[in-house]
Parts: C-alpha cells; structure tokens; sequence
C-alpha cells in the first residue's frame, strides 16, 4: 500500500507547527525585550519603594484582601517585605544585563508575583501583565546574547533562537490588547458615557481643559479610536506591511494614556517599548549595526538551537497556557453569571478590562442586628478602624472583597462576644453616569454568603436607567 500524502506538499499539521515555533529567528529581539523588561521592573520596584508603596499598602494594612484561590499568600514581618522589595529590584536588574539569568528571573518571578497577590485591592492589568511575563522569562533563553552570562559562559552564547519565545510575547501582548478591545464593546462605552465619567475624574483642575475633552467630537474619537486601536492593532504589528504605520499609531495611543492617565503608570510606555517585539527579530541588530557597533553577540554556539529542546513538553504548556489566556477574559461571559461585569465585577480580574468604567460610591454602611435583643448595631466604625482609606474605598465597589470584609468582621465578632452577628450592608453607587442604585441586597446576610467563582446571589440587580 503506497503512502498517503498529507496536504500542503506533504507536510502535516504537526510539522508545520514545528516550523512555526522552532525554525531559529535572531536572538537579537527577545534580547531587547529582556532589557526593556527587566529595566522597568527594576524602575517598578525602585519608584513603588521610594514611593513608600510597600508601607501604605501592602505592611500598614491591618486586613488584606485576597485573590480567589490565593487566600494562602500572607503578610510578612516588615523586615522581609523590605528584603523581598530590594529582591526584586536587585534580581530585575541582573535580569536586565542577563548576569546569572535563570536564578535572577525566578526570583524575579517569586518576588514580583507574591507583592501582587498580597493585596487584591491593589488588582492592576499592567502589574497582571508583569508578574505573568516575569512567569514566563524565566523559561526563555533571553540571555544567551548581549549578556553578563555570554561574557562569562561563552559556550551558551547564541545569535539564533527557536522562534516560539518571540512568539510567546507577541501573542501575549497581542491578548492583552485584543480582549482591551473587547471589553469596550458594550453599551456604556460605544454611547461614550463611560468615557465620559472617567474624563471628569481625570485629575486636572483645568476647567477649559475638562470642557474640550467632553466635547461630544472627542469623546467620539476617543471612543472609537479606543476601541478600534485595541481591536486591531496586535494584527497591524504582525503584519509586515501595516507594521510601521501601526507602531507609529501605537505610539500615539500611548503616549496619549501615559499623559492623561497617570494612574496607569509605566504600563503605556512599557507597552510602547515591548511591542517592539513584533519587527523582524534582527531589527536591533540592525539598528546597532547602523551606528557601528556590530559586537552584539558572540558567534553561534556549538550546541543545540536554544529553545528547541523538549519539543513535546514546550509545545504542551504553550497550548495550556494559551487556552487559559483565552478563558480568563471570556469566563464573564458566560451564562452563569447575572448582570454586567462592570456591575457585579464578576469576571473583571485577569481579563484585560482596562479604564473603561467609573464607579463612584454615594453611601455605604454595614450593619447587624443583636442575636439576643433584636437591636440593630451600627458595624461601619469598624471598617474605618479594621481598613485603610484605600482599601475601603475600592472595597465599597466590588462586591467580592465586601464579602471578605463580612466574613473576617463576623469571625471577630463571634470571638469577641460570643455571637452570631449576621452582617448587612447598605451600598449605593454610579456606575458610568447612571443614578444612584443599590449594588448589595440589604436583607441578605453577608456571613452566609458562600465566596465562589459563581454568580453571587447577594449582588443587588442593576437598574435599568437612562444617563
């Protein structure tokens, strides 16, 4: 029996998927992007210490608010989170000029993603996106070139690459601004209404200024630009022949948002320096090559292609990984869940929502009644003496860490008294302009409402009402 031929002049799926990831590309772009990422973590690290970020948010917090699935991170002494923060900064910068590469990035890794997963109030996308891409640079041969590790080991020194590492970030931050693009596809944003209550909360004081942003012709552009840039630029950046003309876009779009929205912090101008990642991978080479420094890497090593080794496994995790990188921003969307994201805040983490809602809360109070005279005790002293000012803010908007609150505040109570005191809340807020509704149902006691991934049933339904 003769053979049979595959289609495509005889080659398979699986061949072309080997030629795809692990045909070799110059290492010349994954090493750029080390050192572009690795400099601004170490900047990250540097400004939130200075700052004093460590001690308003993650030591003086008497309560932190956890992650679903990461109740298991805990604080630490102080000593060891001002060790951990001077880790970081010391492991992003060997990062950076590629010294002791593997050890430096795991510990990278360790340190970024423990500070982000202590204080979910904290939850930011560009700081989601960070801790995953220190994740995964601890499994990339970034620093077989340009390197301290290539100086000292020359043996590993290489100027090629197996192209799934570019890969791998190119779609990574393609994800990142493709379902950007996808969360504005609501009502709230194309009728500009979001935007326009997240342009009143901009922190210029310039009358004139707010007043030419809240024309109707800029509200549309940002609006529409918004969400066409998000929609469509990771497929121009791929593109060779949109690929300037979109870079040039990007650019704008960034240093636009790195401007106006300063609570955004490095993320624009570190998204606007990594998405050179999709040029042709020898374009700093090249770049470099045209001022006269051609000594960017030694010759290529003897041994085995990087990143090609263990074919089975890379192509295996890079499938997991990517599958769960589609299901975190798509689980919103599905039919268990009742109500919009930017209502209920079910499916909002880790799903790329970006600047695209204002939610302002008019009133909040927690209350109880005595189990033994029926009277009703006031319980919201006790956030303002149990929370800091920040986290009580951003815990009267997302119902998930009022549950938290509930649960921790009846556990004291039942210590301390001896009692079951059931916990309820009375929260109203503007989500987008709207007027003011109820976001919790008050006769629900919050001490028996379950903390899961499903719908929460003590969520309050959103109003129907017109801006």
């Amino acid at each position: 029996m003769s053979d049979v031929t595959a289609p495509d002049g005889g080659r398979g799926l699986s061949s072309r998927l080997s030629e795809l990831l692990f045909r070799p590309v110059d290492i010349a772009s994954l090493v750029a992007f080390r050192i572009i990422f690795g400099g601004c973590m170490l900047y990250e690290s540097i400004h939130y210490y200075v700052s004093g970020y460590l001690q308003e948010y993650l030591i003086y917090p008497q309560f932190h608010f956890k992650f679903y699935g990461f109740t298991w991170v805990r604080e630490l002494p102080e000593p060891v989170m001002h060790i951990i923060f001077v880790a970081m900064a010391i492991a992003a910068a060997m990062v950076m000029v590629g010294a002791w590469y593997r050890i430096a990035s795991a510990a990278l890794a360790v340190t970024f993603s423990y500070s982000f997963l202590l204080e979910a109030t904290q939850y930011r996308n560009h700081w989601y996106l960070l801790a995953l891409l220190s994740i995964l640079m601890a499994f990339l041969p970034a620093h077989r070139a340009a390197s301290v590790d290539a100086r000292r080991r020359p043996a590993i020194a290489s100027r090629v690459v197996a192209r799934w590492p570019v890969l791998l970030i190119q779609v990574q931050l393609g994800l990142v601004y493709f379902f950007a693009g996808v969360a504005k596809l609501s009502g709230d944003w194309i009728s500009g209404s979001s935007m326009r209550a997240i342009v009143r909360e901009l922190p210029s004081q310039d009358p004139e200024q707010i007043a030419f942003l809240l024309q109707d012709w800029v509200i549309a552009l940002f609006v529409w630009s918004g969400l066409l840039f998000d929609l469509l630029i990771a497929f121009a950046l791929a593109h060779p022949r949109t690929r300037k003309l979109a870079y040039i876009g990007a650019a704008g779009f960034h240093i636009t948002n790195g401007t106006f929205l300063v609570a955004v912090g490095v993320f624009p101008w570190f998204m606007l320096m990594a998405s050179s990642i999709y040029f042709a991978p020898s374009w700093p080479r090249t770049l470099l090559n045209r001022i006269g420094w051609t000594d960017f890497a030694a010759d290529e090593g003897g041994g085995a292609l990087p990143g090609s080794g263990h074919r089975r496994w890379v192509v295996g995790l890079l499938s997991v990984h990517l599958a769960i990188q589609l299901f975190l921003p798509l689980r919103q969307h599905l039919p268990i869940y009742d109500g919009p994201t930017s209502w209920t805040h079910e499916g909002h983490r880790w799903a790329w929502r970006m600047k695209m809602i204002s939610k302002r809360v008019d009133s909040f109070s927690l209350w109880s009644v005595d189990p033994d005279t029926g009277a009703r005790v006031d319980l919201t002293p006790n956030v303002a003496q149990g929370l800091r000012p920040f986290q009580r803010e951003i815990m009267a908007r997302q119902p998930d860490l009022l549950l938290q609150f509930a649960h921790d505040l009846h556990d004291q109570l039942r210590e301390r008294f001896g009692k079951e005191y059931p916990i309820y809340a009375d929260v109203v807020v503007r989500l987008n302009g709207r007027p003011p509704m109820p976001l919790i149902d008050s006769t629900r006691d919050l001490s028996r409402e379950e903390w899961t991934l499903g719908a929460a049933e003590f969520i309050a339904p959103m109003a129907r009402t017109r801006y």
